[in-house]
């Protein structure tokens, strides 16, 4: 068995899209209240917990299974802003929390 952890991105700034629409302000106020109030530091300290944790090897005990974490969103600020420091919406999906192919 292969398990290839992906951590989350940076999640800070949700709290602008809770006004956005019904939709994002339903998903985001009753499936991921936390998501308007997660701190940068709280993201990247849960980064470093996961990473460590697989650091530890406490899954390669057996040689027919493992866990990497693979590191590509771990600087990656979520959501991604313009130029003019506005969210841009063309890289999210109609709930407005998770990736979509950009528009």
């Amino acid at each position: 068995m292969f398990v290839n952890l992906v951590p989350t991105p940076k999640i800070v700034g949700f709290d602008e899209l809770s006004n956005e629409n019904y939709i994002c302000r339903t998903f985001l106020n009753e499936f991921c209240p936390c998501a308007s109030s997660i701190s940068e530091n709280y993201t990247q300290q849960y980064q470093q917990v996961l990473i460590d944790l697989i650091k530890s090897k406490r899954y390669d005990v057996r040689d027919d299974f493992t866990v990497v974490i693979q590191p590509f969103l771990l600087d990656t600020q979520y959501p991604i802003r313009n130029s003019n420091n506005t969210i841009d919406k063309s890289y999210l999906a109609p709930d407005c929390f998770h990736f979509s192919g950009r528009i």
